[in-house]
């Protein structure tokens, strides 16, 4: 006897997936991301590129040091309202890491 799974009910699959109701919109949540990462000194000369799609956080585009992809990630992550960050910073580093005054 062959079994169909056809009307077997998935919870999670199922389950609804709209942001809860006090959640940011992508507009919202794109300048308190620029404002985090122009507050910290060490990211402000980096050139990075922010995507916002329904609290998910994309970053592109190359930093000198791989502590500023840390950090970058780390900035977007503390937002209320970025909900996962998907880190595709490029590392430069080239040379002796100089930190910032």
């Amino acid at each position: 006897m062959k079994k169909s799974f056809e009307a077997t009910h998935n919870p999670i699959a199922d389950a609804p997936v709209d942001p809860p109701p006090d959640q940011p919109g992508d507009s919202a949540l794109l300048a308190a991301v620029h404002a985090a990462i122009a507050a910290d000194g060490r990211l402000a000369e980096e050139p990075i590129s922010i995507v916002i799609r329904d609290g998910c956080a994309t970053l592109t585009g190359t930093v000198s040091y791989e502590y500023q992809r840390v950090l970058a990630d780390a900035c977007v992550s503390s937002v209320p309202g970025i909900l996962v960050v998907l880190n595709q910073l490029d590392v430069q580093e080239t040379g002796p890491m100089a930190y910032p005054d």
